[in-house]
Parts: C-alpha cells; sequence; structure tokens
C-alpha cells in the first residue's frame, strides 16, 4: 500500500474541524481504523455466458462501509469512500476468456452501487457449468489528517487493492434451428411450405422471426411470418407462400432466410437457407402410381373377360 499527500482550500469553519481533527491524531488519538475505510463487496452478478460467443457479464460492486458523518461529506473528508476504482476480471480457466480490459469505477461513498460491464466469451470446448473468476480491484481511500510544517492540513490518503472471487454460469442460450421443411414448390404456381423450427437450447427466444429473401428463380409472397416466444425444447411452424418461374426443372433449391430473436432485451439474427424440393406437378406425382394400379388392374380384367369370352374348341372323336 502506498501512501500519497493533498493539500485542499479550506474555509474557516473546514479548518477547524480539520485543524482539531490533526490534533487529535498528532496527540495519539485514533483517527481512522480498518472499520472506517471502504468495503468494497460484490453485490450481485447477472449474465449467463453461452459457448462460442461474446457476453455481457455485469458485476454490482458495493460499499459496505461504515455510514460516514454529515460533517465528513460536508468537508470532503470521507474516510470509508473509494475513490479511483479501477476493476480488471480475471479468470484462471483457458476455456474463459475475458475480452475487456481493466475497467474505470470512479468512486463510491459508504452505501453506494455501480455496475460494471465485461465481455467474456466461453470457447466451443467449454462444458455447462458454474466457473471461477476473480474481480481485482484497485482504489485510495482517505487514511489520516495531520498538520504540516507550515500549519496547513494535510490529507493522507493510502492505495489499496483487493480480489474479489466471482461466479459465472455457461450456458447454451437458444439453439435455433430449421429441421424440416414441408410440402414442394410447383412451377408456375403459388406454393405452400410449412417450416418446422425447433429450439434446442436452454433458454427461451422471445419474438422469433422467420424472414424470406428469394432470389431468381423464386418469388415470395410471404414477407416474415412473426411467430412469438419459443421454449426450449419447443417447436413451431411456419407457413410460407412462395411461386417458381415456370419451367423450372425439378430437383431441391436452397433459399436463403434469416432468423430473428431476442435474448436479454438483446436481437439476434442468423443466415440460414431452407432446402425446398421443386415437383412439376404435385397432384400428377401423387396419382402416379395410383394410376398405374388402375391400369394394370383394368388391362388385367380385360384380358380376364376376353378369355372367358372365348369359344371353347369341340373335341375330336377317336
Amino acid at each position: 500500500m502506498n501512501k500519497k499527500n493533498s493539500f485542499l482550500p479550506m474555509n474557516k469553519l473546514t479548518l477547524i474541524f480539520l485543524f482539531c481533527l490533526a490534533m487529535a491524531a498528532n496527540f495519539g488519538f485514533v483517527l481512522c481504523t480498518a472499520e472506517d475505510g471502504p468495503e468494497l463487496i460484490v453485490s450481485s452478478v447477472s449474465g449467463d455466458l453461452e459457448t462460442g460467443r461474446p457476453n455481457d457479464f455485469m458485476i454490482s460492486l458495493y460499499n459496505n462501509a461504515n455510514a460516514t458523518s454529515l460533517e465528513e461529506i460536508e468537508l470532503g473528508a470521507e474516510r470509508s469512500k473509494a475513490l479511483g476504482i479501477m476493476a480488471q476480471l480475471m479468470s484462471q480457466d483457458e476455456r474463459i476468456k475475458v475480452l475487456s480490459d481493466t475497467q474505470p469505477a470512479g468512486s463510491l461513498a459508504a452505501g453506494e452501487n455501480r455496475s460494471i460491464l465485461f465481455a467474456v466469451q466461453p470457447g466451443k470446448e467449454a462444458e455447462l457449468g458454474v466457473y471461477p473468476l476473480e474481480l481485482f480491484l484497485s482504489y485510495s481511500n482517505l487514511t489520516d489528517v495531520s498538520i504540516s510544517e507550515d500549519q496547513s492540513i494535510l490529507f493522507i490518503y493510502m492505495n489499496n487493492s483487493k480480489t474479489i472471487p466471482v461466479e459465472a454460469r455457461v450456458s447454451l442460450g437458444p439453439q435455433i434451428s430449421i429441421e424440416d421443411v414441408k410440402g414442394a414448390v410447383i412451377p408456375g404456381q403459388e406454393s405452400n411450405i410449412e417450416i418446422i423450427i425447433s429450439n434446442n437450447g436452454d433458454k427461451i427466444a422471445r419474438d422469433l422471426q422467420l424472414f424470406i429473401e428469394p432470389q431468381n428463380p423464386f418469388q415470395n409472397l410471404t414477407i416474415n411470418s412473426k411467430l412469438g416466444d419459443l421454449k426450449p425444447e419447443k417447436s413451431v411452424s411456419a407457413r410460407i407462400e412462395i411461386a417458381a418461374q415456370t419451367g423450372l426443372v425439378e430437383g431441391f433449391y436452397a433459399l436463403p432466410s434469416k432468423i430473428s430473436y431476442t435474448v436479454n432485451g438483446i436481437e439476434r439474427t442468423e443466415d440460414t437457407a431452407l432446402i425446398v424440393e421443386v415437383k412439376t406437378s404435385s397432384w400428377l406425382s401423387s396419382m402416379r402410381l395410383p394410376i398405374l394400379i388402375l391400369i394394370l388392374a383394368a388391362t388385367g380384367i380385360f384380358i380376364g373377360f376376353k378369355i372367358y369370352k372365348r369359344p371353347k374348341g369341340r373335341r375330336k372323336r377317336r
């Protein structure tokens, strides 16, 4: 711990009060004890860490020191106030990376709190669970008041530091994916497609929307589908209308699209693609097998009828 001195301009009342404090200290009276100084603690943390992406991790810092007297506050002699706080979040686990540098947190008087925001990213290899982190704090506070040789009031400050353990939870978050695309696109017609979207994560995706971005030879007739909230391990279906150019060859085509949703009030957008099937005629394709069966059956009946109607030949006598 390092000490530093500071001179402040004083009015008469301030000078009298501080002179008494300084005299008391010079005559051996205890001016400041450990209980009089700041007591910085972490009151809360917020923000689950999702694997493979940067996350906001909020730490609420609170000064739990004893209340400062009104006289000391008015005179700027708050011994319980932490000044010039600098906060650094550290991880000893290589799977958890702290992306933020040291953050300034200003000053905290007794009973005050302040939130500090850090960016933290767990690697994709990080397992789900709770991970230990460390919050390193450096600050200064008033520790003594004395009288200099020229009878000036001298404030004495001390540099301090402390490390506070904190915990962060690693989770999957929402894991939104397109599970299935039902239906087919018929060239030259308006076709209905059903899209099944699932949330395979462990957090709810709010305000889920599907945006279709068709390119030639497709034309989208549905701008977007608002699907509401999607809970973990649940699915939802979206129906869209789409048209394809006449003469398009049968096969499977990729249809560019986007999925958007919000997590903790922050909107996310993910690029994806729908794999749609193009058929020349859904009715004809679905009726091919029944028609073939009917043709074969009719042919068999016709042949059997002909055989049955054929006249029987006479037997020759011996």
